[in-house]
């Protein structure tokens, strides 16, 4: 009887010790091997800087970015001969150059007369436009006489350009907008990077930023910052009654190419090839046009 249990125990003991060396072995194949010398591989991940660097604007001058108001002649098209209503407004500007300040097309308009005015200073500055993109919503402006624009802005550094932000990080919109005659500051995170349609033309689609930072009337042409930087120009956003916390900012590869293009103060525009295209889903209409009936074609 001693030796049967024993035999069993010996035969437990056996079954024990296979079934770990087997769980041992599909354990060791399981694992990767390891190269002696050769560390591991590890993804690394972009972490966006922290939201008090994102909304740091200590190194920004306010003076540089200005309240532009525009007296404005609207035209009368269906009878030209006609005297057209007059009206003003206000936007907002930033120094981007030596006596070159940066504000949407849209704000200047139409203008007849246009003046600048620092924050600390409540003088105004007679401008003109020296360059204008309807297509982007941009404008370049300076002061008409070189002595106004030393005695004002001379001292004054140029608000430098950065590059595009990443979604839900924290920017700062700056500017002029309605409820007050002084400056006023925004905060809201970047919710979308997509094309879109400019407002301002209302035909032409380039690459926009929507911003949940408060972008009212007079904000147009005001910097938007992220850490002491440009990342954009506010110019549109839907109203109260259509969506909330919507508005748009241009983004820097669209600002940069403006700037660019006016370097030799002419504005070249953007290729326009003027077609529009008609997805050919139906199977009645492809037949008609004879095409196969086995893609997906557009009309051109």
């Amino acid at each position: 009887m001693n030796t049967y249990r024993l035999s069993l125990k010996r035969i437990a003991l056996t079954a024990a010790l296979v079934f770990s060396i087997q769980i041992t072995q599909a354990q060791i194949t399981l694992t990767p091997p390891v190269v002696p010398g050769k560390p591991s591989e590890k993804v690394e991940v972009e972490v966006p800087p922290a939201e008090s660097i994102q909304t740091d604007i200590s190194e920004i001058e306010l003076d540089a970015i200005v309240r532009v108001e525009v007296d404005t002649k609207q035209p009368n098209y269906r009878v030209p001969w006609n005297i057209g209503g007059m009206s003003s407004g206000n936007g907002t500007g930033f120094l981007v150059g030596k006596n070159r300040f940066l504000t949407n097309a849209h704000v200047v308009s139409n203008n007849r007369l246009i003046y600048i005015k620092k924050v600390s200073d409540p003088k105004p500055y007679l401008a003109r436009v020296i360059s204008v993109a309807h297509d982007c919503d941009l404008a370049l402006l300076e002061l008409e006489t070189d002595e106004d624009f030393k005695s004002a802005f001379g001292g004054i550094e140029p608000l430098y350009i950065g590059g595009t932000p990443k979604l839900n990080t924290t920017v700062i919109a700056v500017g002029y907008p309605i409820g007050g005659e002084r400056i006023s500051v925004t905060r809201g995170v970047v919710s979308r990077i997509d094309f879109r349609a400019y407002s301002h033309s209302g035909v032409d689609n380039h690459l926009a930023i929507q911003v949940d930072a408060a972008i009212n009337p007079g904000n147009s042409g005001g910097p938007v910052l992220q850490n002491n930087q440009v990342v954009g120009v506010a110019f549109q956003g839907y109203s109260g009654s259509v969506a909330q916390n919507t508005g748009y900012m241009i983004p820097v590869p669209v600002i940069e190419r403006f700037l660019k293009d006016t370097e030799d103060g002419k504005y070249d525009y953007y290729v326009d090839l003027a077609t529009s295209t008609i997805n050919i889903l139906n199977p009645a209409q492809r037949k008609a046009l004879g095409l196969p009936n086995d893609l997906s074609l557009i009309h051109i």
